[in-house]
């Protein structure tokens, strides 16, 4: 995938054969200019706890900050919907078995939140993930 759409997925099939078709899509790589990341990227796992937590508390203060962070993890979860890198793993693990291993080749710059919702639910699908920070 790219910053737009879902360029090329693959069945699971023989390593030689899908080292070949990586190498051909690396030659069609462009590095793309995002804009400037200001914070980290959410930790998806640690706001749903802080949610679950918070949702038990009693005091105004923790529903205000209950609010907003209900909104932060909405907003995520609605922008990773819609994000290239969502549809891209949502059809390789369509055509990979269960327990499959996924490796993510990403700069985790504009797409960093969508792989991280994402990868947290592949997770609990038995997929594993492995991130490889391309830089």
């Amino acid at each position: 995938y790219n910053h737009q759409k879902v360029v090329h997925t693959t069945v699971v099939t023989d390593p030689t054969e899908i080292l070949k078709q990586a190498l051909s899509l690396v030659k069609d790589i462009i590095s793309v200019e995002f804009s400037q990341r200001y914070l980290e990227p959410p930790d998806i796992a640690r706001l749903r706890r802080n949610i679950a937590h918070l949702k038990q508390a009693k005091s105004e203060p923790a529903h205000r900050l209950l609010d907003i962070l209900d909104f932060e993890y909405r907003a995520i979860e609605q922008t990773a919907k819609q994000h290239p890198a969502t549809t891209a793993l949502s059809l390789v693990t369509k055509q990979a078995p269960v327990p499959a291993i996924i490796l993510l080749v990403s700069q985790l710059n504009h797409d960093a939140e969508a792989i991280m919702v994402t990868t947290e639910k592949l997770s609990r699908r038995e997929f594993t993930t492995i991130p490889i920070e391309a830089r």
